[in-house]
């Protein structure tokens, strides 16, 4: 916009100029403005100056005068844009229209509806019958669904409309303000008032309003809020849109308002559609309800496993739960148990016929009392179920075995250690870090321990070990306790250093307290600490470990305790590889052996593992006869256990006691030998790829090089 030249003016006295008009670049529109204004912009006015001459010139502003010439073509500008909205509408044969297809499938719908309905509700006054009065109805959305189709066609997107062909002018009217606020009051009232009743429901349930809405429980309060809150959020979009298109004369405001209001309006049609669609599909139970049913059902004596869950919501509250689940065997014959325990003893009693006879009426009731007692457990459970859930208006819970194709018997150990696991971590979780239920974490971590999960296990006694400090103190039996426990399962993951650091503060509790301690309890601290030193190489140690470990056990358990029996097996193999301490460990392998053969018998595996010991123990300090006593022994152990499941251990057995003659160089026994472990393997050309059995081969060969004997062709 040019300055006329009453405000700027030149120094140089050149002619003043004063521009007319409004510069643009659209040309066109222009030139059919100023043909029909008879607004002519003078040509020499537009020109720019060039640069020199512009540089040249130093203009001094008048602000008043600016001011005045700058209202001045404001008011030209409004002028002119009037002008060019209306170009848009004066050619009404350029605005789209729908196919004459379109409209005449249209019209003749709509109507053939507004026959039919006429005729029905003319039916129904004559007849009286309601399903003609709502299929009346019915017609009569349709005429009315139709005709906004209709309307919605012909006058199609007037937001965009608004933009793209904004009308020349606005109407100012106050009465849409006053209908806007009331609109606004009592959307607002109605919102209020459901929040308000939402609310009340989130808090009963312990929980958000907005996580409640999400839920989507009540789908009738749902969608009034999400209705209010659109139509008063719409309320105020649109008194923006109007309120800024009439203080500004840019209708471009009114149209993004019905815009914004169309996308409103479909963001919550689409949320409503998702609602809808749930519910028609089937929406599942929250994780949290479905996890506490879980355990409702796993508190249960009689449940065993809980498997193959369904849930869905089939109201605002209500909802269903079926479940299949495997129940405990055991439980359910304890309940007959003193019913039907004199019953069978007095058919026993009277003699194998009597017993027969009687079974086969017994059996059957006894079936049929048992699935009396499951269907009044199953009962039971829903019970629960329901008084903890009112919400749950159908509960099925339906016996089914996860392992139906197993026999009870062979699966039934298993499943009760794994029943107990779960209760105990139930109970655990439920007591989290209170030192009241510390044994709770103890005996978790005894069966984890038991099933070989040791990470596990750890994890729970160091829960147990701290909850027993805060709650007992350090020196304490309990503490000593779950301080051998940590030592033996870090010794079972491999972390020797953790182990003997939770051992040395066991040992340290136990010299607080002395003898008040159980003396088992230090026994086991003993071992633990022993067996920790012989991995990290310190033998010695460990050897007076064990002794120490022994000497208690052997004062409070039975001479053939398995503990006492480890102990001399230990005690044995440490001090058979100390070259001075050997005697020692022939001392503690021959009480093994003896105790071995009182508890096993003189013929079990275990037995001449023993012998096989004390024969290798003989032969490093010089005692081969002795040696091959044992050897020999242990040799035919393995042969009579050996001979059928594995003939080349037996063997091996026979090749070391054929070692031992050579030594003594009793080469015609050591034939024997090697001859008669050979015959263990019978066909002995099958089993030449072996390399045990090659080497058996090879020391026989060489024998009989020595004596001149004949080999077999298929030896060569």
């Amino acid at each position: 916009m040019a300055i006329p030249s009453h405000i700027l003016s030149k120094q140089d006295g050149s002619k003043q100029e004063e521009i007319v008009g409004v510069k643009s670049h659209h040309g066109p529109v222009l030139s059919h403005l100023n043909n029909k204004q008879k607004i002519v912009p003078d040509s020499e006015n537009h020109r720019l100056k060039s640069p020199k001459s512009s540089t040249s010139t130093r203009s001094n502003i008048n602000i008043i005068a600016l001011k005045e010439t700058m209202q001045e073509d404001w008011m030209r500008l409004q002028e002119a844009n009037l002008q060019l909205r209306s170009l848009s509408f004066e050619d009404d044969s350029k605005a789209p229209k729908l196919p004459i297809s379109t409209r005449v499938t249209m019209m003749l719908s709509l109507g053939g509806n507004m026959l039919i309905s006429a005729a029905k509700f003319y039916a129904y006054t004559r007849t009286g019958h309601s399903a003609m009065l709502s299929e009346a109805i019915h017609t009569l959305v349709d005429v009315g669904n139709q005709q906004c189709q209709r309307l919605a066609l012909v006058q199609s997107t007037p937001g965009i409309k608004a933009l793209l062909y904004p009308p020349a002018e606005f109407t100012s009217f106050p009465e849409t303000w006053a209908i806007l606020t009331i609109g606004l009051v009592v959307d607002g009232f109605v919102l209020r008032t459901a929040l308000h009743n939402t609310r009340m429901r989130a808090n009963k349930e312990g929980t958000s309003v907005l996580r409640w809405l999400l839920s989507f429980r009540d789908p009738f309060t749902v969608a009034i809020v999400f209705e209010d809150s659109a139509a008063v959020a719409g309320v105020l979009v649109a008194g923006a849109g109007i309120a800024l298109t009439e203080y500004t004369g840019n209708p471009m405001y009114d149209g993004l308002a019905t815009l914004c209001i169309s996308a409103l309006l479909g963001s919550v049609s689409l949320k409503l559609i998702q609602m809808n669609r749930s519910f028609i599909l089937g929406r599942p139970v929250e994780d949290e309800i479905l996890l506490n049913l879980r355990w409702i059902l796993k508190r249960r004596q009689s449940v065993d496993e809980v498997h193959s869950e369904k849930s869905q919501w089939i109201g605002p509250s209500l909802f269903s739960y079926k479940a299949e689940v495997d129940f405990d065997g055991t439980w359910l014959a304890v309940q007959l148990f003193e019913k039907y325990q004199p019953v069978f003893l007095n058919a026993a009693v009277q003699g194998a016929d009597t017993l027969q006879k009687d079974l086969a009426w017994l059996l059957p009731a006894f079936a049929e009392d048992v699935t009396r007692v499951l269907e009044r457990e199953v009962r039971d459970i829903q019970q629960e179920v329901r008084r903890v859930y009112p919400a749950a208006g159908f509960v099925e819970i339906v016996p089914d075995s996860s392992q139906s194709t197993l026999m009870a018997l062979e699966v039934f150990l298993k499943k009760k250690a794994s029943r107990l696991v779960e209760q105990y971590q139930v109970e655990a979780m439920l007591s989290g870090n209170s030192p009241q239920h510390h044994s709770d974490h103890y005996n978790l971590g005894s069966f984890y321990l038991g099933m070989g999960q040791y990470e596990k296990a750890a994890e729970q006694f160091e829960t147990c070990y701290s909850q027993r400090i805060t709650l007992l103190g350090h020196n304490s039996e309990d503490v000593i306790a779950c301080l051998e426990r940590l030592g033996h399962v870090y010794r079972l993951l491999g972390d020797h250093a953790r182990a003997l650091q939770s051992l040395q503060q066991a040992t340290s509790a136990v010299s607080v307290l002395g003898s008040d301690v159980d003396p088992l309890l230090i026994a086991s601290i003993f071992f633990e600490t022993g067996m920790v030193q012989q991995v990290t190489g310190h033998v010695l140690t460990a050897c007076r470990s064990f002794q120490e470990a022994l000497n208690i056990r052997q004062q409070y358990l039975d001479q053939l305790n398995p503990g006492i029996l480890s102990l001399l097996l230990s005690l044995g193999d440490l001090f058979s590889g100390l070259p001075a301490q050997r005697s020692k460990a022939l001392n503690f392998y021959q009480e093994l052996l003896k105790r071995r053969i009182m508890l096993f018998g003189d013929k079990d595996l275990r037995v001449a593992d023993v012998h096989h010991k004390l024969a290798m123990t003989c032969r490093t300090i010089g005692q081969n006869e002795k040696a091959l006593e044992y050897a020999a022994k242990a040799a035919v152990i393995k042969e009579q256990c050996f001979r059928s499941s594995d003939p080349i251990a037996a063997a091996i057995a026979w090749e070391q006691v054929a070692d031992l003659f050579l030594l003594l160089k009793q080469y015609s026994k050591a034939q024997g030998a090697l001859e008669r472990g050979l015959r263990i393997l019978g066909d002995v050309d099958q089993r030449v790829d072996d390399p045990d059995v090659m080497r058996l081969v090879h020391k026989l060969i060489d024998i009989y090089h020595k004596f001149g004997v004949s080999i077999p062709s298929s030896w060569r």
